[in-house]
């Protein structure tokens, strides 16, 4: 009974994997992903909420283009009102918006195909009220190492998965180093 079931189970991942289209069959494709935000500043103890767009166009069967705007609905605390257990804390959202252009590289393997790529953009988020209660706007560039991996499901529908490495700069509230790992539906054409 057990190997019935195993040998079923193989032919439907072998089905899957098969019915991906080649990876020279689309030139283009638009993904929505969606996952978290982990910086490595000291203030931020927990992953945020993460969403992606991305756009890829292939250069070559093996060589892709890929834009994308990121949002991430940060939570920044400082210790300046009543808080939990009688430590003062306070709560300020700071939605951190980016965008960035990445050259990508992937193995052109039929349905399954795994990338890995660089990039820079910019990014925008509001800092922490200074004494004055002001919340200032910051900028700076983006620094992004990606590794992924793309699945074909069906001709024109496909899944994405990736670990994207970013170093914002300036380093002003979020520290230098991010991690984002999302997963989306792909739309190709």
């Amino acid at each position: 009974m057990a190997a019935e079931t195993s040998k079923k189970v193989m032919r439907v991942a072998a089905v899957v994997l098969a019915a991906g289209a080649p990876a020279t069959s689309h030139a283009q494709s638009a993904t929505v992903l969606v996952g978290r935000f982990y910086s490595y500043d000291p203030g931020f103890t927990e992953g945020f909420r993460a969403y992606s767009l991305r756009l890829d166009h292939a250069l070559l069967p093996w060589l892709l283009a890929d834009i994308g705007a990121e949002h991430a609905a940060v939570v920044q605390r400082r210790a300046d009102g009543p808080g939990r257990r009688g430590r003062p804390v306070s709560r300020y959202a700071t939605p951190r918006r980016s965008g960035d252009l990445q050259l990508q590289v992937q193995i052109p393997t039929g349905g399954l195909r795994p990338f890995i790529g660089a990039g820079s953009g910019v990014m925008t988020f509001r800092d922490l009220p200074d004494s004055s209660g002001v919340r200032v706007r910051r900028q700076g560039t983006t620094h992004t190492l990606v590794a992924g991996v793309r699945l074909g499901v069906m001709r024109h529908v496909g899944l994405r998965a990736e670990v994207r490495g970013v170093y914002d700069r300036p380093s002003v509230s979020f520290g230098a180093w991010s991690v984002h790992p999302t997963a989306g539906v792909a739309w190709r054409w």
